[in-house]
């Protein structure tokens, strides 16, 4: 009897909510020295995000089970919107927060549907729709935060500097492959991931994909 109570309790693991468990939360953080919102036509959540001035490496940091930070480059995390990517398949959260706020704004938590990146020009181009505040108050993990400060009826067309923070985690935490999907050698070299070596900034993945 006490063998067979034990398998029933083993056979209540969910073995994919382990392997969440598991899995690293990763955080992105881009910026740019000036940031547009321009609304999609017929759409009344729905807006071009247009940052100059981007940073061609992006800040990335990892959380429980696996705590590391470093950087990719713009690229590659431009690449998960490719056709068929992860974040195609899985638009992630993103907070906007404004260096300066905007009339009485300060932070914009939106769903990045595409993204594309142009490194050279420092320029970033995305398509994002704008999260209601049931939806932003909803949010848990590392833009929790953030979507207690969200203010969906006061999107500015200029939002000035902003920081861009990421989060994948609707995406299987990091990427369909992982967080080695999207980091490439800067997730395996461990300690800080690589900042400051050759190693820690990834691969180049490429433009990203257009939605």
């Amino acid at each position: 009897m006490a063998a067979l109570a034990a398998t029933a309790t083993v056979s209540l693991v969910d073995p994919v909510s382990a392997k969440a468990r598991s899995r690293p939360s990763l955080l992105f953080a881009l910026s740019g020295a000036e940031a547009t919102m321009a609304p999609v036509a017929g759409s009344p959540d729905r807006y071009d995000l247009a940052l100059t001035g981007a940073d061609p490496w992006v800040v990335w940091f990892a959380d429980r089970p696996v705590r590391r930070s470093g950087v990719v480059s713009l690229s590659r995390l431009a690449a998960q919107w490719d056709a068929g990517a992860s974040f195609a398949v899985d638009p992630p959260n993103a907070a906007i927060v404004l260096h300066a706020p905007t009339g009485g704004t300060d932070t914009l938590v939106v769903t990045i549907r595409s993204l594309r990146a142009d490194p050279a020009a420092r320029a970033v181009t995305a398509r994002v729709r704008v999260l209601g505040a049931a939806q932003a108050d909803a949010l848990t993990g590392p833009l929790a935060f953030h979507g207690g400060r969200h203010d969906p009826l006061g999107v500015p067309s200029a939002l000035g500097a902003v920081s861009v923070f990421v989060d994948p985690e609707l995406s299987g935490g990091g990427g369909r492959d992982g967080p080695g999907g999207v980091l490439g050698d800067s997730w395996g070299t461990g300690g800080n991931g690589g900042i400051g070596g050759n190693g820690g900034h990834g691969g180049d993945g490429g433009a990203g994909g257009a939605g």
